[in-house]
C-alpha cells in the first residue's frame, strides 16, 4: 500500500512540476506561444548545434574591432554569443563618425555580420570596410555605410529595408532590385558609380544620386517620389515613368543641372543610338551647337561646336505639366587618318586606321568608288587587277543545250588577261543570256535576276533607306536578291547601295549562281 502511495505521489509531483513551467497565454490559447529567442535555439539545434553557440574569436569574427566590438552583447560574459543573445540585437551602431577616431581603431571587415539575423538597424559608416555581405540579414529596415571603401553593395531582396545610405563610397554596383519597401536612397558621392536601377523600388519617395559617374539611371513607376537629386552626373536623358509627387512648385525637389556626356564626333555626326540609357531624339526641345533628327537618329554638330546643349521632356508632374531637364554634350571632333587602298571586285575605298575612331566602318572617302581599269585589267586608282573569266568547256558539243554556264575565276596579267576576260564573258552572255542586256549597278542587277525568276515575293517587307519607297518593285528586287544570297547589303545601315557599278563578270557570276539554285526554273519551262 506504501509503494502504491509513492508511486501516486510522484505522479501528481510531475504533473505540478509540467503545469508551472507553462506561461500563462498557454492556459489562455490553448497553445504555448514560443519567442524569436526559443524558435531561434530551436533552428540551431535542428542543424546539430545543440547550443547554437558564437565564440567570439577570430574564425567567426576575423576584424579585432569588430570582435572587440560584439562583446558588448556577451551579457553572460561567457566569450560566446548564445542564439539568445544574437536574437536580442536588432540595433547595431559601429559607426565611427565621432572625432579622435584613428585609422587603428576603424573596422576593416564586418565579417561575423550574419549571425545577427534579427538585425533591423545597422549603423557601420566611417570604418574602412572594402566590402559588406547583408545577404543573411533580412530583416533590416534601415542600413547606413557611408563613407567606407566600399566596391560594391548588394542589398537586393531585402523586403523590409526602408532607408539606405552608402554616401561616399569607390561604388562600381549597387544593386537595389526587389527592395519594394525602399523609401529613401542617398548614394550621393559614390564617385565611380555608373548605373543605377530603381525601378522595382515601388515605394521610392526620395532619392540622392548626385556627384557620382551616372551614364544610366532606370527609373520606374514611383508614386510616391517626392525628390530626385541626380546632377553632377553624366546623364544625357531621364524617363520619369507614371506618376509622382514631385511638387512643381517646389525648385528645391528637382535637380539636374550640371549632366554631361563626352562624345567624339566623325564627318559632323553623330549616331544617337550610342548614347547610354533609353534617349529618345523626339523628347529633345531648343538645342544649341546641333540638330537632333528623330527620324534618322542622329545628331550633327555645327563645324567646330565644342558642346551641344539641349533640354529633354522627361515625364509629367501631377499637375499634367512637363518634367524637363538641361543635359551637355562635350563635344570632341575627329580626323580621320586613312590608310591604304581597300577593294572588292568593283570598288575601292580607304577607311580610318585610328583604334579610336567613332566611326571605322563609316569613315570611307566620302562614297566607294568604281575601278577604273586600264587595258591590262588593273584599276589606275588603288592598283587591283581584276579577275578573268573564261567559261567551261563544252561537256558533249558546241550546241547550246550541252554548255555549262559555269565560269573559272583566273586572274592573268598584261593584254591577254583583258582578251581573255571579254572573250570569256561575252561567249557566255552569247550561250546563256541571249538578247539580255547587261545592268550597269547594283539595282538593274537585282531587277534583272528577280524579273528572270518571276517576280517572286520577297519574305521581308522592310524597305530599304537609299532606293525610293514608291519604286516597289526596285524595293522587291533588292530584297528578294539578298535573301537568295545573291547580293549582299549593308544591313547595319538598312542600304542596298543601288548605284554601286557592277561589272560583267559579276553579272555573269550572279547569274550563274541563280541558275545553280534553281531559281529560274519556272521562267524556263
Amino acid at each position: 500500500m506504501r509503494k502504491k502511495s509513492t508511486r501516486l505521489l510522484s505522479a501528481a509531483l510531475a504533473v505540478c512540476m509540467t503545469v508551472t513551467v507553462l506561461p500563462m497565454s498557454a492556459f489562455a490559447s490553448g497553445v504555448a506561444e514560443v519567442s524569436p529567442q526559443e524558435t531561434a535555439a530551436a533552428q540551431s539545434e535542428e542543424t546539430g548545434d545543440v547550443t547554437g553557440d558564437v565564440a567570439i574569436d577570430e574564425e567567426h569574427f576575423p576584424d579585432s574591432n569588430f570582435r572587440n566590438f560584439v562583446k558588448k552583447y556577451d551579457r553572460d560574459k561567457d566569450g560566446k554569443l548564445s542564439q539568445i543573445e544574437l536574437a536580442n540585437v536588432t540595433d547595431l551602431n559601429c559607426d565611427k563618425s565621432y572625432s579622435g577616431v584613428t585609422d587603428d581603431e576603424k573596422i576593416k571587415s564586418l565579417k561575423g555580420i550574419e549571425y545577427f539575423t534579427s538585425l533591423k538597424t545597422l549603423s557601420c559608416k566611417r570604418n574602412l570596410l572594402t566590402e559588406l555581405d547583408v545577404s543573411n540579414n533580412s530583416e533590416l529596415k534601415s542600413l547606413d555605410c557611408d563613407e567606407n571603401q566600399l566596391s560594391a553593395l548588394d542589398v537586393s531582396n531585402h523586403p523590409a529595408l526602408e532607408d539606405l545610405s552608402s554616401y561616399h563610397n569607390p561604388l562600381t554596383a549597387l544593386n537595389v532590385s526587389n527592395c519594394p519597401a525602399l523609401k529613401t536612397l542617398s548614394c550621393e558621392g559614390d564617385r565611380l558609380l555608373s548605373e543605377l536601377d530603381v525601378s522595382s523600388c515601388s515605394a521610392l519617395e526620395k532619392l540622392y544620386c548626385n556627384a557620382c559617374q551616372l551614364s544610366v539611371l532606370v527609373l520606374g513607376n514611383h508614386p510616391n517620389l517626392m525628390y530626385l537629386n541626380c546632377s553632377e552626373n553624366r546623364l544625357t536623358s531621364l524617363n520619369i515613368i507614371g506618376s509622382n509627387a514631385i511638387d512643381q512648385s517646389r525648385y528645391d525637389r528637382f535637380h539636374t543641372y550640371s549632366n554631361s556626356y563626352d562624345i567624339v564626333v566623325a564627318d559632323n555626326r553623330y549616331r544617337l543610338s550610342k548614347l547610354p540609357g533609353n534617349f529618345d531624339a523626339s523628347k529633345v526641345e531648343d538645342s544649341q551647337g546641333g540638330s537632333f533628327d528623330a527620324e534618322s537618329n542622329i545628331l550633327t554638330v555645327d563645324p567646330n561646336a565644342t558642346e551641344v546643349t539641349y533640354t529633354y521632356n522627361c515625364g509629367t508632374y501631377a499637375s499634367g505639366d512637363s518634367i524637363k531637364a538641361k543635359f551637355t554634350l562635350n563635344v570632341t571632333h575627329h580626323t580621320h587618318h586613312y590608310g591604304d587602298w581597300l577593294h572588292d571586285e568593283t570598288d575601292h575605298w580607304k577607311k580610318c586606321t585610328d583604334s579610336d575612331c567613332p566611326e571605322p566602318e563609316e569613315s570611307v572617302t566620302e562614297t566607294k568608288a568604281a575601278h577604273d581599269f586600264d587595258e591590262e585589267g588593273v584599276c589606275k586608282v588603288c592598283g587591283y587587277q581584276r579577275e578573268t573569266a573564261v567559261p567551261d568547256a563544252p561537256a558533249g558539243g558546241s550546241g547550246t543545250d550541252n554548255i555549262q554556264g559555269a565560269i573559272s575565276a583566273v586572274v592573268v596579267g598584261a593584254a591577254a588577261g583583258a582578251i581573255i576576260y571579254e572573250a570569256g564573258t561575252g561567249i557566255y552572255r552569247v550561250i546563256n543570256m541571249p538578247g539580255i542586256p547587261m545592268p550597269s549597278n547594283r539595282i538593274e542587277l537585282a531587277e534583272l535576276l528577280w524579273e528572270r525568276a518571276g517576280k517572286p515575293e520577297p519574305v521581308s517587307t522592310a524597305l530599304y533607306s537609299d532606293i525610293d519607297e514608291g519604286d516597289t518593285d526596285a524595293q522587291k528586287a533588292a530584297r528578294w536578291a539578298v535573301e537568295q544570297d545573291l547580293m549582299k547589303d549593308d544591313a547595319d545601315n538598312n542600304k542596298f547601295h543601288p548605284a554601286f557599278p557592277v561589272s560583267k563578270l559579276r553579272t555573269c557570276l550572279t547569274w550563274n549562281a541563280a541558275k545553280e539554285k534553281g531559281l529560274f526554273d519556272k521562267t524556263e519551262e
